[in-house]
């Protein structure tokens, strides 16, 4: 009986799906025979070190894998390590923003960490100072680093929490706008201090020249910058930088700056 060639190639095509699907599972059979055999041989602990953050040591993480919920040892059998559980214990440290660990071929296990990255650093009303990240989140300070970023102070409306979840309209309105200060060159150098008034008013301090900026809130807020930069660029650049002590940019299509 002769076989069609469209028969042929289907029945073909069955095998290899067969023969792939075969494969795969004593693939898998195999590793996961071999994780329950495995020793670990070493620890390799790679830390994001893209900036100046050294929040986190290997020392810190090394620390924590020991002392967890279920430490890893050099020698021991990889498969009695729940790597879940130590993923869970790193990322309870304020200063982590991921951790992943997995193993490689060679009984090596490797720990990836990724820090969180503060944009600002608040000081309240309450002495209570903290650092609100990229996403808007709280971090404590750090007892061995310090970095150097704008500060804000003033009527934050806080709960005096240095870390944890932003509670604060006026503090997720300047996580925006340091957010905006930080993509302009020449922003991120000229404003270090921010403040907010009784009255809810945004004042920035600026490190050039003796006055403060009344912002007022973050409505229009790419239009105040632009409208600061012409009076900078048009006015101060001309009849000096300490000669006002206040420019109020609150009201729309207009600069009030007062002298001393």
């Amino acid at each position: 009986m002769k076989i069609s060639k469209k028969k042929l190639f289907r029945l073909l095509q069955s095998l290899v799906w067969l023969t792939l699907a075969i494969t795969g599972i004593i693939v898998f059979a195999s590793a996961t025979r071999d994780n329950t055999t495995l020793i670990c041989n070493s620890l390799i602990i790679d830390i994001d070190k893209s900036d100046t953050r050294q929040f986190v040591s290997e020392k810190d993480v090394k620390h924590t894998l020991l002392l967890g919920d279920a430490n890893i040892m050099v020698g021991e059998k990889i498969g009695e390590i729940n790597f879940g559980h130590l993923e869970k214990d790193l990322n309870k440290n304020p200063y982590i923003k991921n951790a992943q660990i997995y193993i490689d071929a060679h009984g090596n296990i490797k720990v990836k960490i990724e820090q969180r990255e503060p944009i600002f650093k608040v000081i309240n009303r309450q002495g209570v100072s903290y650092y609100i990240d990229e996403n808007g989140k709280k971090m404590p300070l750090s007892a061995n680093f310090t970095l150097r970023l704008p500060i804000v102070t003033g009527f934050l409306d806080d709960n005096g929490d240095d870390r944890g979840l932003v509670e604060s309209c006026i503090l997720e309105d300047l996580q925006k706008m340091v957010v905006y200060i930080r993509q302009n060159k020449f922003w991120s150098a000229e404003i270090e201090q921010i403040n907010v008034s009784k009255s809810k008013d945004i004042e920035l301090i600026p490190k050039l020249g003796s006055h403060k900026i009344i912002f007022g809130n973050i409505d229009r807020m790419e239009e105040k910058f632009e409208s600061l930069y012409i009076f900078y660029q048009e006015g101060l650049k001309y009849v000096g930088w300490k000669q006002y002590k206040e420019v109020n940019l609150k009201f729309k299509d207009q600069i009030i700056a007062k002298k001393f």
